[in-house]
Protein backbone atom coordinates (compact mmCIF):
# COMPACT_ATOMS: atom_id res chain seq x y z
CA UNK A 1 0.00 0.00 0.00
CA UNK A 2 1.29 3.93 -1.03
CA UNK A 3 0.38 6.92 0.85
CA UNK A 4 0.73 10.36 -0.92
CA UNK A 5 3.25 12.42 -0.47
CA UNK A 6 2.61 14.80 2.38
CA UNK A 7 2.50 18.48 0.90
CA UNK A 8 4.97 20.07 3.00
CA UNK A 9 7.31 17.06 2.30
CA UNK A 10 6.60 17.63 -1.22
CA UNK A 11 7.42 21.17 -1.16
CA UNK A 12 10.55 20.72 0.64
CA UNK A 13 12.19 17.92 -1.39
CA UNK A 14 12.93 19.37 -4.47
CA UNK A 15 14.98 22.04 -2.19
CA UNK A 16 17.72 19.88 -0.80
CA UNK A 17 20.74 19.57 -2.30
CA UNK A 18 21.31 16.04 -3.84
CA UNK A 19 24.76 15.46 -3.20
CA UNK A 20 26.82 12.04 -3.93
CA UNK A 21 26.84 10.00 -0.66
CA UNK A 22 30.50 8.14 -0.87
CA UNK A 23 32.07 11.77 -1.46
CA UNK A 24 30.52 13.60 1.69
CA UNK A 25 32.06 15.42 4.48
CA UNK A 26 31.04 16.35 7.38
CA UNK A 27 31.91 20.07 6.12
CA UNK A 28 30.35 20.06 3.04
CA UNK A 29 27.21 18.72 5.15
CA UNK A 30 27.38 21.52 7.45
CA UNK A 31 27.66 24.31 4.61
CA UNK A 32 24.70 21.85 2.55
CA UNK A 33 22.84 22.63 6.02
CA UNK A 34 23.73 26.63 6.67
CA UNK A 35 22.84 27.29 2.83
CA UNK A 36 19.36 25.44 3.14
CA UNK A 37 18.80 27.39 6.76
CA UNK A 38 19.54 30.66 5.41
CA UNK A 39 17.30 30.15 2.21
CA UNK A 40 14.55 29.78 4.60
CA UNK A 41 15.39 32.79 6.61
CA UNK A 42 12.38 35.01 5.42
CA UNK A 43 9.94 32.03 4.87
CA UNK A 44 7.33 33.34 8.08
CA UNK A 45 6.84 30.86 10.72
CA UNK A 46 3.54 29.64 11.28
CA UNK A 47 1.24 30.44 13.97
CA UNK A 48 0.72 28.30 16.72
CA UNK A 49 -3.16 27.19 17.31
CA UNK A 50 -2.67 27.64 21.37
CA UNK A 51 0.24 28.44 23.38
CA UNK A 52 0.16 27.16 27.15
CA UNK A 53 2.60 27.57 29.95
CA UNK A 54 3.07 24.41 32.04
CA UNK A 55 5.42 22.54 34.32
CA UNK A 56 6.53 19.15 34.43
CA UNK A 57 8.64 16.96 36.96
CA UNK A 58 11.89 17.22 37.44
CA UNK A 59 14.78 15.65 39.32
CA UNK A 60 15.12 18.87 41.52
CA UNK A 61 11.70 20.30 41.51
CA UNK A 62 8.96 21.73 38.64
CA UNK A 63 10.57 22.42 35.19
CA UNK A 64 8.75 25.45 33.30
CA UNK A 65 7.42 24.28 29.74
CA UNK A 66 5.97 25.75 26.73
CA UNK A 67 3.22 23.79 25.19
CA UNK A 68 2.79 24.70 21.25
CA UNK A 69 -0.37 23.23 19.52
CA UNK A 70 -1.12 23.64 16.03
CA UNK A 71 -4.69 24.50 14.32
CA UNK A 72 -3.57 21.60 11.74
CA UNK A 73 -5.63 18.39 11.68
CA UNK A 74 -3.52 15.62 12.95
CA UNK A 75 -1.14 14.07 9.98
CA UNK A 76 0.13 10.43 10.31
CA UNK A 77 3.60 9.89 12.09
CA UNK A 78 6.91 9.94 9.68
CA UNK A 79 9.26 7.61 10.91
CA UNK A 80 12.84 8.10 9.64
CA UNK A 81 15.18 4.79 9.63
CA UNK A 82 19.05 5.12 8.77
CA UNK A 83 21.43 2.20 8.76
CA UNK A 84 24.93 2.50 8.91
CA UNK A 85 27.91 4.11 10.75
Amino acid sequence: MTMPLDADLARIIPLLPLQDVPTLTPENVRESMRALAASRANVPLPEPGSVEDATVPGPAGPIPVRIYRTTRKPAPPWKYITVGA
